[in-house]
């Protein structure tokens, strides 16, 4: 089955001809004729490690890359991810997910953006949307507005004991990685997702992830794009940065 052209079920034909439309299919649509998607799949294609040595093959790049793209948009753990495309007809659309197939489980998005990560190609993807989006004029760079959101684990908290077992025999199903975090009263398991939006556009200029306890203060550093005029954190009032001598 084709990336650009996906063939259309009768339950897709009949959602593309209602005279209705969701102001988040409409904001969708705009984004979706801002990119040009190729590049971004050709980086996806690069971790299918499929062929006569075996091995499970993936699910259609598209959906796989189009639904990371709605994960960072919407910052959406990867069960969350899962729930809004199976309940979100914009999102179906988006990624390019047919009404008659069943959309991949959250480990799957997972285990894709894990092998992204391993190759270094998550920076990659993120680099080469915003040179789209710069080249098009809508990267303002006005500043940046420094966040971060945190998306919990599906696991739960581990012992000393767990993991050291977990060490002499990894579990793919068991998460080693997160861990956890305290916020307003209550403790959280997970990772940190930080996020650098440009102030002028609102979009997303630059991220990272971290385990859930760092502070968001040790990724200021990496989520300045530069050339900012201000920094702000969250919804703060932004910090003007002095013009530098050139």
């Amino acid at each position: 089955m084709s990336d650009k052209r996906q063939q259309l079920s009768m339950l897709d034909q009949w959602a593309s001809e209602s005279p209705q439309v969701s102001r988040s299919d409409e904001r969708l649509s705009e984004i979706d004729q801002w990119i040009d998607w190729d590049p971004l799949y050709a980086v996806g294609r690069r971790i299918d490690k499929t062929g006569p040595q075996g091995g499970a093959p993936r699910k259609p790049v598209r959906w796989m890359i189009r639904g990371l793209f709605l994960q960072h948009l919407y910052q959406l753990s990867d069960p969350q991810l899962e729930d809004q495309l199976i309940d979100r007809l914009s999102f179906r659309r988006f990624a390019g997910l047919p009404l008659d197939q069943c959309v991949p489980d959250f480990s799957t998005f997972w285990r894709f953006r894990e092998a992204l990560a391993e190759e270094g190609f998550v920076e990659e993807l993120f680099k080469k949307i915003n040179h789209q989006l710069e080249a098009k004029g809508l990267m303002l760079r006005r500043g940046t507005m420094v966040d971060a959101s945190i998306f919990e684990s599906s696991g739960r908290p581990l012992s000393e004991d767990q993991r050291e077992e977990l060490a002499q025999d990894p579990s793919p199903q068991i998460d080693t990685d997160a861990d956890s975090t305290k916020k307003g009263g209550a403790y959280f398991f997970g990772y940190k997702g930080h996020i650098g939006v440009d102030v002028g556009s609102k979009l997303i200029r630059t991220l990272s992830f971290t385990k859930a306890s760092p502070h968001d203060s040790t990724q200021l550093e990496g989520l300045l794009a530069g050339g900012e005029r201000s920094i702000s954190w969250g919804k703060t009032k932004p910090k003007m940065i002095p013009d530098r001598a050139t």
